[in-house]
């Protein structure tokens, strides 16, 4: 299941907005030829249950955003939320109640800034972290990747 997020969808809003109909333009699947993947719907939350805890994935340019948006957003939910989009956020924060603990999960962003797609972010001064996160029995984990920029 791929989450389909704001950079993903660009062709088509750019298409969208002069008036050119979705019929008229390749699929996602079709773009990146990835037939076998189920990409959803941009601003669609996948929900799913991980050893009987729920947790909700989402590309992240919906609900709670600001510093630690993945915790606000399980907060609101009160189940483990997954979320990309924005760029220079990853980590992982719990939260726990007396009956139940859930992790807000960030897991940045899989490109190089320093890339033509991202140049619109050069002048800030935060720059996306490039990082994946993986749920392992109910462990969620974040692998930063070390590029040679930052250090």
């Amino acid at each position: 299941v791929i989450m389909t997020g704001n950079h993903d969808a660009l062709n088509h809003r750019k298409a969208k907005s002069v008036g050119i109909e979705d019929i008229w333009l390749k699929s996602i699947n079709d773009i990146f030829k990835t037939p076998k993947w189920d990409w959803k719907p941009r601003y669609h939350r996948h929900v799913t249950t991980h050893l009987g805890s729920k947790i909700i994935f989402a590309h992240g340019d919906c609900g709670k955003g600001g510093q630690h948006a993945a915790m606000k957003n399980a907060k609101e939910h009160f189940c483990s939320y997954v979320q990309g989009h924005l760029h220079s956020q990853a980590g992982i924060d719990w939260f726990a109640n007396e009956g139940n603990i859930v992790f807000g999960m960030s897991v940045g962003c899989g490109m190089d800034w320093e890339t033509l797609a991202m140049s619109y972010g050069r002048p800030f001064t935060q720059k996306p972290i490039v990082s994946c996160g993986v749920i392992a029995d109910k462990v969620p984990i974040i692998e930063i990747m070390p590029f040679s920029k930052y250090t």
